[in-house]
């Protein structure tokens, strides 16, 4: 299910990009050449609008979204759109569609796409290009507030390698994955907790948190480097935020082992896991570590 209407914009090499319009949401004709289908040249971000406690609609770091999308088309060598007209055309949308946000604590996806229009048999940068702005209620992939969620240790394929382009979001990335994700949930976990060796990475939609007492009988909250082989979600940003400015609090981004945290959880030492990201509202994870 979304919205009635969606924004869209088209470029071409020559003029440029043309003024975005709000249309009726409608369907596209493709060439069967369109690099866009056939080599991935596609670019995908997701944010969200919530109502606030008197009624009116919020978004949260549209800016900081519309920066990432601008990084993703710009490593896709498709063209980027300027971040701070993004911003503009998500409020505009909004406007027209506010009706489709829904009451707290459910939200309202807003979902931007840059992708090539351009039809070659060769991977070269696209003559031409789209964006498009696609509003969806976000309960179709959400499960309630704080609901408990467990995590498969997924140590047989990799997700992602360090010093790889995780900080950006091509659109065809998570289907690599879904074969896996598939099999997780049919062998009863909710999501893939991604492994790279002994190290913990992120999860299917989400960055990893883990609340713990460290060896120094310090409390700390510790978060996987994003070196490559996990996305600088917004949202952990937020958390990474909001953690610092409490002193008694030890804030780490670093390589954590699967087995560290089996150990201080063996010994109560991990107060909780906590996985957050802009498709969820933050949930509570319990991690299994079994591998198929």
């Amino acid at each position: 299910m979304y919205a009635d209407h969606m924004l869209e914009a088209y470029w071409n090499s020559r003029d440029g990009w043309g003024k975005p319009r709000i249309v009726p949401v409608h369907d596209f004709s493709l060439s069967p050449l369109n690099s866009g289908l056939n080599y991935g040249l596609a670019g995908i971000e997701g944010m969200k609008a919530y109502r606030d406690a008197r009624g009116g609609v919020r978004t949260f770091r549209p800016d900081e979204y519309a920066v990432r999308l601008s990084r993703t088309s710009q490593e896709l060598c498709l063209p980027a759109f300027d971040p701070g007209q993004l911003v503009e055309c998500v409020d505009e949308l909004l406007r027209v569609e506010e009706r489709w946000v829904p009451d707290p604590p459910c939200a309202l996806c807003i979902q931007p796409m840059v992708f090539s229009l351009t039809s070659r048999p060769a991977l070269r940068p696209p003559q031409d290009a789209a964006l498009i702005l696609l509003l969806l209620p976000s309960s179709a992939h959400s499960k309630p507030l704080c609901t408990p969620v467990v995590l498969k240790a997924e140590r047989n394929a990799f997700r992602s390698w360090p010093h790889q382009a995780r900080c950006f979001r091509p659109g065809g990335t998570s289907a690599l994955n879904l074969k896996y994700s598939r099999a997780s949930v049919d062998a009863g976990f909710d999501q893939i907790l991604w492994m790279h060796g002994k190290k913990i990475t992120e999860t299917d939609n989400s960055n990893i948190f883990v609340h713990l007492i460290n060896d120094d009988h310090e409390e700390e909250l510790v978060t996987p480097v994003c070196d490559g082989s996990a996305l600088p979600g917004i949202y952990r940003e937020l958390i990474l935020e909001f953690a610092r400015e409490r002193k008694t609090l030890k804030v780490c981004e670093k390589d954590i082992e699967l087995m560290k945290i089996e150990s201080y959880s063996k010994r109560n030492k991990v107060l909780n896991n906590l996985t957050v990201d802009a498709r969820d509202i933050p949930m509570w994870h319990r991690i299994g570590s079994r591998t198929s």
